[in-house]
């Protein structure tokens, strides 16, 4: 689950994503994309961020709830996702059995890193 203003964000073994509206208790859209369950959802600024066991991440329009962008986020089910944002670089990371990855961005510009035990690696690519 995610949360912004008024709005819930929930994943779904239905494949899909659901945003509500806390005030009216409906709802008011259902975003579709994924191929296995959805377990994470995170939202950075106007983006809401979803991973699924179909080893996929994918970015959706907070203001249009259109899909963005779909990156490989793993090689297997990607079960985690969090986020942290300073000033205008966000940090984006992602949790699949034993690999962190660390989805680094400088106002419009990304840099994707692996995380493991020694060090950070780079990786694919997702804007943020």
């Amino acid at each position: 689950m995610a949360l912004k203003g008024d709005m819930i964000f929930s994943g779904s073994s239905d494949l899909t994503i659901k945003a509500w509206d806390c005030n009216k208790q409906v709802c008011v859209q259902t975003l579709s994309g994924h191929e296995g369950i959805v377990h994470a959802l995170e939202i950075i600024r106007n983006r809401i961020y979803s991973a699924s066991s179909d080893c996929m991440i994918k970015v959706w329009s907070l203001d249009t709830y259109e899909l963005l962008q779909s990156v490989q986020g793993s090689e297997n089910t990607v079960c985690t996702l969090a986020s942290y944002t300073t000033g205008n670089r966000s940090y984006l990371l992602s949790g699949s059995l034993k690999v962190i990855r660390v989805r680094i961005t400088f106002a419009i510009k990304t840099k994707i890193q692996r995380l493991t035990k020694k060090n950070l690696v780079p990786s694919s690519g997702l804007e943020l």
